[in-house]
């Protein structure tokens, strides 16, 4: 018997957030000082028991946080690693972000901090003709140093006391590879120039047999996989290299627990950010390793900080403080306005606009401007994957410059490499170079490369045909306005975005230009800080979005700038024509018709898929079907899926510009009851905050709430309830609601509060969801439905009403305020 520690993705994040401003006085989650803890704790337990432990990362330990401007001094991460215990640590490509010579400055700098780990990577490849990795080379051993000196090697063993025998080998993966520019001339198997050709992970496929043969020649019972591959390559793997006991995963940030079984090799990876310790208890015999025990410990309040890495982490801090001049952790900005709680700056959910992501172009954009009045980009840009975490409003709605860095943490400047931070770039783009790489970039179906925009907006459909150059009217995009007004293909327009989210045209075939519409060097187009100086001051992302924030007013008069209220909800820069139905119910008598209407003069071919209680459901007759011109098309869904939790997502597939009309009838008890509502569309909807007046849960009545997240990610909601009393019901089980990827769940009112006055409240956390509630009455002899609103708003028009004829009609009014409002 023998137990796997592990963790994977740790980007520095050495204290706990959520935000940090709030540790130790409120609720927090991770931090390097729980996972240490928990380390030590379990150690102890199994050593009690004679049970020998291996701890593992599986990569990404560096660049995240502040505490990553150390690693070539007091080398914070792998000291910390080493001193809890590591037996082995992946390399991944955030190690190679800032290029090979970095990477050995860093790891000469943990060797002369006494760390003696294995860094495994068993697909390094070094240039022989090319000096600029020599020095990482020279850290690099094709022999095991069995942990008596840190090197670079393909391999590990350990022998356990226990006297079993276990080999351990390092990867890193495809995509990994080719969002790490940088590395190069290192190589770890991509295909020069078409990283996603087949050979790229089949290179992988061959070292990883190639390591299996020769731990399995060195007599080792157990071989593990230490891979920085993501799931994806890491589940496909065992398909191909035979003689891979377990896979400790890493780079795609997922939480795989229960393990992930395929052909006998258990996969497992602990999430990001040291949210979850990993551990893995695993039996060998007969030749097999088989999981006893299986769990994910989340480093939330409940866990204990390790006194002795507190105390460590703490001069750290120290040593932060003194070199930037000011205490990272004190307040620097507040969504907070009169103690109102604050908001939400969010990084999700994947394939949208987001708050933050509206919130960063604008600073570069804004930044740019101010520092070349003469020549102002018009756009601004920025990837989500260079946007690595949210700004929670915690528990005061205030965040310090550490919360706010761990927004825009990653990079260097290969020509300036005295501060950390990729460096703000302008330059100019031809309309037809812009519009090529959007449209490319959303065919990749990769939320790293998903465009943020300041200056312009554009819509696109998801579900559109991929981009043909040679074809104008092919792919997602439908429109780009560039100061309102519809792109020009011939035109020049001056861009400012990161200089790595750069780097990156040229797998599009794409270079910077200037003003005349010349290729220019990268280089040449970094933002001039100080046009003064001689030579150019480098502004980096993050003291630009530092700078903007900095430069907000204080609206209520503490003391502490505020970020502008309009930054609570996203700007309507990027929507999508696709239509939500968040109610449905197909099981138990009830009946559920989608109704589709194109008033449009040409057929429009469409995507439809459900989502359910337990997961999405893409019939594959529904993935392209035509909705003729001027014509009206019924989708009973009772035909493909049956549940109780049903929501629908339709998205038009062609032609650019196709605009259809949505609505959802429902039926129950044999036709005796029946309610319909349309579907939410348009540039606000999905919303992160969404409001229903009606509700009763008094005389026989029932009131559901239905919510739907049509994303790729867990949106978490806040429930909440009021009453004609003013009473605020907010069940404590209805905070931190998950809601899983592409479902539904529904919510019975009547559960949590019986009242004939019921207005209900749900706030997403960290996206956007869409809410639909359904009442029945009289033994389900009638039912109504509505779509909530997502906006509150001064004035109210409801065209329906009638008082005579036995009929009665009822206006419900919610204020979900702290204040009385009064009315006419």
């Amino acid at each position: 018997r023998f137990t796997i520690l592990h963790t994977n993705d740790e980007h520095s994040e050495l204290i706990p957030y959520g935000p940090a401003i709030d540790y130790p006085a409120h609720p927090t989650t991770g931090g390097f000082d729980r996972v240490a803890h928990e380390i030590a704790r379990i150690k102890a337990e199994k050593a009690a028991a004679g049970e020998p432990v291996l701890t593992l990362s599986g990569g990404d330990f560096s660049q995240g946080t502040l505490f990553a401007w150390l690693e070539t001094s007091a080398a914070a991460e792998l000291s910390l690693m080493q001193a809890v215990g590591y037996d082995a640590v992946a390399l991944g490509n955030h190690e190679m972000e800032l290029g090979p010579a970095y990477r050995a400055a860093a790891l000469n700098a943990a060797k002369a901090n006494g760390v003696t780990l294995p860094i495994l990577c068993a697909n390094i490849d070094f240039d022989e003709t090319d000096p600029a990795d020599d020095a990482l080379e020279a850290l690099f051993s094709e022999t095991d140093k069995q942990g008596t000196e840190l090197a670079i090697q393909r391999y590990t063993i350990k022998t356990l006391p226990n006297g079993l025998k276990v080999g351990i080998f390092g990867l890193l993966g495809v995509e990994a590879e080719a969002v790490a520019p940088a590395a190069a001339p290192v190589k770890f198997g991509n295909v020069a120039g078409n990283p996603m050709d087949p050979v790229s992970f089949i290179n992988r496929v061959l070292v990883a047999q190639e390591m299996v043969d020769t731990l399995r020649a060195a007599g080792c019972q157990v071989v593990v996989a230490l891979s920085h591959s993501g799931t994806r390559e890491e589940t496909e793997l065992p398909k191909w290299v035979t003689g891979i006991d377990v896979i400790v995963g890493g780079h795609s940030h997922d939480l795989n627990y229960p393990p992930l079984t395929v052909g006998g090799t258990i996969i497992v990876q602990a999430g990001s950010y040291t949210s979850h310790l990993g551990v893995l208890e695993l039996e060998y015999g007969g030749g097999k390793v088989s999981v006893r025990s299986a769990r994910a410990i989340e480093m939330n309040d409940s866990i204990p900080v390790h006194p002795g890495v507190e105390a460590a982490i703490d001069a750290y801090k120290a040593a932060l403080n003194g070199a930037l001049g000011f205490d990272i952790l004190a307040p620097y900005a507040e969504t907070d306005v009169q103690g109102d709680g604050g908001f939400y700056v969010n990084d999700g959910p994947p394939f949208v606009e987001t708050n933050l992501g509206d919130l960063i172009a604008d600073s570069y954009l804004q930044t740019a401007r101010a520092l070349n009045p003469a020549e102002p980009p018009i756009l601004g840009f920025e990837a989500n994957g260079v946007i690595r975490s949210n700004i929670p409003p915690g528990a005061e709605g205030r965040f310090s410059f550490y919360d706010l860095y761990r927004s825009l943490p990653l990079g260097g400047s290969p020509y300036d490499p005295t501060k950390m931070g990729y460096p703000l770039v302008s330059f100019y783009l031809f309309g037809q170079e812009i519009w090529g790489i959007l449209n490319a970039t959303l065919d990749m179906d990769d939320n790293q490369f998903f465009v943020q925009i300041a200056g312009g907006e554009y819509k696109f459909r998801p579900a559109g045909p991929e981009f043909d150059q040679a074809d104008p009217a092919s792919g997602k995009v439908d429109y780009l306005l560039v100061g309102g007004s519809p792109l020009n293909p011939a035109g020049l327009y001056k861009v400012a975005t990161n200089f790595y989210t750069a780097s990156f045209l040229a797998l599009f075939g794409v270079r910077p230009r200037n003003a005349s519409g010349a290729q220019v060097d990268i280089g040449e187009t970094r933002v001039d800080g100080d046009p003064i100086t001689p030579g150019i001051q480098e502004v980096k992302c993050w003291e630009a979005l530092a700078g903007y924030v900095k430069n907000m007013p204080d609206l209520d008069g503490d003391g502490l700038r505020n970020v502008a209220p309009a930054y609570r909800y996203t700007r309507a820069r990027i929507t999508t024509p696709d239509w939500y139905l968040a109610e449905g119910a197909t099981a138990g008598g009830m009946e559920t018709y989608v109704l589709v209407q194109n008033p449009g003069d040409s057929d429009v071919h469409a995507r439809i898929k459900f989502q359910t209680g337990s997961g999405e459901v893409s019939p594959t007759d529904l993935q392209d079907v035509v909705i003729p011109a001027h014509s009206r098309r019924t989708f009973p869904v009772n035909a493909w899926v049956r549940s109780y939790d049903v929501s629908t997502l339709v998205q038009p597939i062609s032609p650019r510009g196709a605009q259809l009309v949505c609505e959802r009838a429902m039926y129950g008890d044999g036709w005796r009851w029946a309610h319909d509502s349309t579907g939410v569309t348009g540039p606000y909807e999905p919303a992160p905050e969404w409001y229903f007046a009606e509700g009763c849960t008094g005389g026989d009545m029932e009131t559901w709430l239905l919510v739907q997240n049509p994303y790729g990610s867990t949106i978490h909601v806040d429930i909440a309830f009021q009453t004609g009393s003013g009473e605020v019901v907010a069940p404590e089980d209805l905070k931190d609601v998950p809601i899983p990827a592409r479902s539904r769940r529904t919510f019975f009112v009547n559960s949590w509060v019986d009242s004939y006055d019921v207005s209900i409240m749900v706030e997403a956390l960290d996206g956007n969801v869409i809410c639909e509630r359904a009442m029945y009455g009289g033994g389900r002899t009638w039912a109504t439905d509505s779509k909530g609103t997502s906006v509150l708003s001064d004035q109210w028009y409801l065209a329906e009403g009638a008082t005579a004829g036995g009929m009665e009609t009822y206006v419900l009014v919610q204020n979900p305020g702290d204040d009385p409002v009064h009315v006419n």
